[in-house]
C-alpha cells in the first residue's frame, strides 16, 4: 500500500509540473505575439481574458489550513456588446462554474471607468459594493450600488462624481456581515456629508452624523455599528 501511495504522489507530482511548464510555455508565446502588431479591439479583449485568468489564481484557496482574509472583490469588466468596444459593464464570476455573468444595470462607459472601479468594489458575503452610473448610462452622477448575488438591491447613495464614489468606498469600514462609507446626507451629490452603513443580508441602513466635506467625515470616529 505504501508504494502505491508513493507511485500516485509521483504521478501527481509529475502531472503538476508538466501543467505548470504548460502554462510558461503558453506565456512565452503571449509574451511573443504581444510583440508583434494587433488592432485595439484584439488588444483590449486579450486584456479583459488575462484579467479573468489573473482573477482565478488569486481567488484560488491558498495552500495553508488558516482562512483567507476578507478582500475586496474582483470584478470582471465585459464589453456590453461583446465586442471588445465601449461601452463596458459589470461582472461576476460563479465561484464553481467559472462562468461571469452581466451585472443588471451596471454600465460604467469606457474601460477607463472600470480601471478605476475593480479595485475598491468591496465583497461582504453574498453582497457586492460597487460605483455605477446612477442612470446607467457611463456618465454622472455615480451611486454607491448593493447587489446581491449578481441582482441588484438598491442604489444606495448618490455620490455625484466617479472619483467621490471610489474614494468612499477605498475608504470604507467593513466586516463579514456590514459595511459603513461616508455618503451625502441629501442624495444629491453634494455637501453635507453622513456616515451611512448597511447591512449586508437584510439590506437594512443607518445614517449618523454630519459633516462639512468629506475629509472631515472620513477622519471622523465611526459612529455605527457594523452588526
Amino acid at each position: 500500500m505504501k508504494k502505491l501511495v508513493l507511485v500516485l504522489c509521483m504521478f501527481a507530482s509529475a502531472a503538476h509540473a508538466q501543467v505548470d511548464q504548460e502554462i510558461r510555455s503558453l506565456l512565452s508565446q503571449i509574451s511573443r505575439e504581444l510583440n508583434q502588431s494587433h488592432d485595439q479591439r484584439t488588444l483590449l479583449r486579450v486584456r479583459e481574458r488575462l484579467e479573468s485568468t489573473l482573477s482565478l489564481l488569486t481567488d484560488a484557496p491558498g495552500p495553508g489550513p488558516g482562512p483567507l482574509p476578507p478582500s475586496r472583490s474582483s470584478l470582471s469588466c465585459l464589453a456590453r456588446d461583446n465586442d471588445g468596444r465601449d461601452p463596458w459593464v459589470l461582472g461576476v464570476k460563479d465561484p464553481v462554474t467559472l462562468q461571469v455573468t452581466k451585472l443588471p444595470s451596471s454600465n460604467i462607459g469606457p474601460f477607463a471607468n472600470c480601471e478605476k472601479i475593480k479595485p475598491t468594489a468591496v465583497q461582504v458575503g453574498d453582497s457586492l459594493f460597487v460605483c455605477i452610473s446612477k442612470d446607467n448610462d457611463g456618465r454622472d452622477p455615480w451611486a454607491l450600488a448593493h447587489y446581491r448575488n449578481g441582482s441588484l438591491v438598491s442604489k444606495l447613495n448618490n455620490l455625484g462624481g466617479l472619483d467621490p464614489c471610489v474614494q468612499a468606498l477605498n475608504a470604507a469600514t467593513y466586516n463579514s456581515q456590514a459595511i459603513a462609507f461616508c455618503a451625502t446626507r441629501d442624495n444629491d451629490g453634494r455637501a453635507p456629508w453622513i456616515q451611512m452603513s448597511v447591512v449586508a443580508d437584510s439590506g437594512q441602513v443607518h445614517r449618523a452624523g454630519s459633516y462639512g466635506s468629506f475629509e472631515q467625515c472620513v477622519s471622523a470616529k465611526l459612529k455605527i455599528k457594523l452588526d
